[in-house]
């Protein structure tokens, strides 16, 4: 593991999730039983055409590429994708996530623009609460 997830400060979302940091400030929103496998990972904020996700780079076939968090967590297989129920990006917790075809995830993304939703922004509901450093 790398030394420099040691030192970095973790959270606790209500005692339901766990923050994983990317770096330049933002962080990841994960379920307590994946953070142990995800901490292991050097995991940063990667901005795509609307969206930031929270992925790794991996070496596949010789050469590097990226593999979002989303897509780890709910072994999404290819020709689909993973939509984010509440249009935060970077909130990873199950039962926010939902695999789907892209006309599904596109329909989705109608209807939430007519809503209104906000993307990559904590619910006002839930608060960050500084938990004691976890042991690793």
């Amino acid at each position: 593991m790398s030394p420099l997830i040691k030192k970095m400060p973790l959270a606790v979302l209500n005692n339901t999730a766990q923050i994983i940091p990317l770096g330049s400030g933002q962080e990841a929103i994960v379920d307590p039983d994946d953070f142990p496998r995800l901490i292991n990972h050097y995991w940063r904020a990667v901005q795509s055409s609307c969206h930031v996700y929270a992925s790794r780079r991996i070496m596949r076939n010789g050469k590097f590429t990226y593999i979002r968090m989303h897509r780890e967590i709910t072994q999404c297989p290819p020709g689909m994708v993973v939509h984010h129920k509440n249009g935060n990006t970077l909130d990873n917790q199950k039962c926010n996530l939902e695999i789907m075809t892209v006309a599904e995830n596109n329909q989705q993304k109608k209807t939430s623009r007519k809503i209104g939703d906000t993307h990559n922004t904590l619910p006002k509901e839930i608060s960050i609460e500084p938990s004691k450093k976890q042991p690793l």
